[in-house]
């Protein structure tokens, strides 16, 4: 049965991806086809090695379909079978293929290369053939093909279709190969009527009709004595657009030649030919040296008359219009001159616009105006110091420069810097190139430095720990300076006068500081303070209090007071109260005990024994804290190896030993009548 539904137009395109320096094209550059309805099919596309069926109509039923991985190769000129497969067709329905080979991205009404008219109903899937002949005229390199099927309505490649399908491929063209002559190429540009301006450029374009083969390639070339003359490659002009240099002759001569690599034969192009208008600065300004003080002048010599003129200075912000008066005459002419120039205007540059001719204003070379002798005096350090310190001056250097400083009008030797350690007013003469002369100034002061401080040590530089030596300096009680201690490098707070008693062993030194912030050191002093251990008693629980460690001497006190002839390491109460021990080493430096409350008569042996089992330690080795569980009330010391007490604490059921160094030390617990319970060796981690 013949049936008139839709019209289904199919579009073969061919879109350009890259060859040679040619930019990559993105999917994105094309324009993507849809359809409302999805009726008739395209189930089956075959050009030369692409044979791809599909049978659904398109990506998500959008009408249109990417298939642009799929690729294959063809030659410009050639004619090629295809065929195309849709289901089910109508009367009224249309077959296009389109193929980009201009490489625009866009599918021109020129690149309609298949129609396929269907002129009956098939309710099945239908292969129409065709083909198509690639244009001779293509590019060369990957492109896009697209084809599209549609009914009634004159689809295009772009757009809506109420019914059909869209699919797209990729085709790389190749070219045919040169043969014999190629063609001469035509330079497209207008012959130039009169001159181009000097110092312009020019750009070049020929276009090649009939060399669409492999194998052709271009070549500009350039003449200076004529089309007949002899003419030289210009190297990396391949192309057939070619931008010269800027153009300073008076007359240019252009053409392109085109070769065959298989033949090697050429053919050249008709010459072009390009006049140039001579520059309208014949001589241009030259740099200059003169002397502060001095004068100097710029000039140009133009081609030809009627111009204007406007000089230029920039002192190092750009170039400002010059205005005549001051230093500046000629400002509107060909030659500007100066008069009573200065030292701060060494490197200043120069132009001058010239308005009036080709390419107008054109803007001279750029000059620069320099001293032919500057001075400059520049300090390192401050110029204003202390006694013994110094400062050291410069000044800018230049060829064959002579220099001559002095100091408050007398001569000193020195050249491009000076070691300034005197107060005064220092002038540097400086004799240049051409004769020229340049001076500069600079003052110095130069502040009192105290006196060396001298440090006095009022008593023995070895003393018993918990004594104090009496520092005094031979500032004695002078005022108006700044004091200030220091132990081992550090700062003592508080230690701001010109005494101090020192309390530990270490190098002690002073710094005064003046009025002016001038500071004196003076030489170290190093005092050594004796510490011997602390005494610790130990109860036997038999009634009787010794010393833990051994000392030179002893002196037991209870209650504050000497107890008469307790002068042994161990003493024995014989009534209630608070006990302490006095230890001194063969320096006679004493250290005191801690005071035991002691109640008469004492616990028994047995008891006292009986209690230290119960004490229990617990981590050790620990790291933060180590428990101690006891019966009774505790007091707990721990002493390094050499009995020095670390820690001692009162009523405790712990101790935090973080502060503790790592290592070995000893832990004792004592009842609170000093009755020692436990002795333990403790591990810090």
């Amino acid at each position: 049965m013949f049936q008139m539904r839709k019209l289904f137009t199919v579009a073969i395109a061919i879109a350009s991806f890259c060859i040679g320096t040619r930019a990559a094209a993105q999917s994105s550059s094309y324009c993507t086809p849809s359809a409302t309805n999805c009726d008739e099919t395209i189930n089956n596309f075959t050009l030369n090695t692409i044979n791809n069926s599909s049978v659904f109509c398109g990506t998500s039923t959008t009408g249109y379909t990417n298939f642009t991985n799929l690729s294959t190769t063809v030659m410009a000129g050639n004619t090629y079978p295809f065929s195309i497969t849709i289901g089910p067709s109508y009367v009224g329905d249309t077959v296009y293929l389109w193929i980009d080979v201009n490489h625009n991205f866009v599918f021109d009404p020129a690149e309609l290369l298949s129609v396929i008219p269907i002129t009956k109903y098939a309710s099945h899937d239908t292969i129409y053939n065709s083909s198509l002949t690639i244009p001779a005229s293509s590019l060369a390199g990957n492109t896009r093909l697209r084809a599209r099927v549609g009914y009634i309505q004159a689809v295009g490649a772009c757009g809506n279709a109420a019914y059909g399908e869209a699919e797209d491929y990729t085709v790389n063209i190749i070219l045919p190969p040169c043969t014999g002559t190629p063609g001469a190429a035509t330079i497209t540009n207008a012959p130039i009527s009169g001159h181009i301006c000097n110092g312009t450029t020019q750009t070049l374009t020929a276009v090649d009709g009939v060399n669409f083969a492999n194998g052709i390639s271009y070549q500009w070339q350039q003449s200076s004595t004529g089309a007949a003359g002899s003419w030289t490659n210009i190297p990396g002009a391949n192309a057939l657009t070619y931008t010269t240099p800027a153009l300073t002759n008076l007359v240019y001569y252009y053409r392109i030649v085109d070769s065959c690599s298989n033949t090697q034969l050429t053919n050249a192009s008709a010459a072009y030919v390009i006049p140039v208008s001579p520059s309208i600065i014949g001589v241009q300004p030259a740099s200059t040296t003169a002397c502060a003080g001095g004068g100097t002048t710029f000039s140009i010599t133009p081609n030809g008359s009627g111009f204007t003129y406007q000089w230029q200075v920039n002192t190092g912000s750009g170039f400002t219009n010059i205005s005549n008066g001051g230093i500046y005459n000629g400002a509107t002419t060909t030659t500007l001159t100066l008069t009573n120039i200065t030292s701060a205007m060494n490197g200043y540059t120069y132009q001058v616009l010239v308005s009036g001719g080709c390419l107008s204003p054109v803007t001279s070379n750029t000059v620069t105006l320099t001293l032919g002798a500057t001075a400059k005096i520049t300090n390192t350090r401050p110029t204003t110091f202390c006694s013994g310190d110094s400062t050291i001056l410069t000044t800018n250097s230049g060829a064959n420069y002579i220099y001559q400083w002095s100091l408050n009008g007398n001569l000193v030797s020195g050249n491009q810097t000076y070691t300034a350690t005197l107060p005064g007013t220092y002038s540097l003469l400086v004799v240049g190139n051409n004769g020229c002369v340049a001076t500069d100034t600079i003052h110095v002061v130069v502040n009192a430095t105290p006196a060396l401080p001298i440090i006095s040590v009022n008593g023995s530089s070895t003393f018993c720990w918990g004594n104090v030596v009496p520092l005094t300096s031979n500032y004695g009680t002078l005022t108006g300076y700044i004091y200030q201690w220091y132990l081992n490098n550090a700062t003592i707070i508080g230690a701001g006068t010109s005494s101090y008693s020192a309390p530990d062993s270490g190098t002690y030194t002073l710094t005064v500081t003046g009025v002016n912030g001038c500071i004196n050191h003076s030489t170290p002093v190093h005092l050594t303070a004796i510490i011997i251990p602390t005494p610790i008693v130990s109860n036997s629980g038999n009634g009787t209090l010794c010393s833990v460690n051994t000392y030179a001497h002893y002196q037991w006190y209870q209650n504050g007071s000497v107890i008469t002839g307790a002068d042994s390491a161990c003493y024995t109460p014989t009534t209630t109260g608070t006990y302490y021990l006095g230890a001194s080493d063969s320096n006679s430096c004493t250290r005191y005990s801690s005071s035991y409350s002691f109640t008469f008569p004492p616990s028994g042996v047995a008891n006292v024994a009986a209690q230290g089992a119960k004490v229990s330690v617990y981590p050790n080795p620990a790291v933060g804290y180590v428990n101690i569980e006891a019966p009774v009330a505790i007091r707990a010391t721990i002493t390094t190896m050499d009995g020095r007490v670390v820690m001692e604490q009162e009523n405790v059921k712990g101790m935090n030993i973080c502060s503790l160094a790592q290592g070995m030390y000893i832990l004792r617990v004592y009842s609170m009548d000093n009755v020692l319970m436990k002795v333990d060796k403790l591990v810090k981690e």
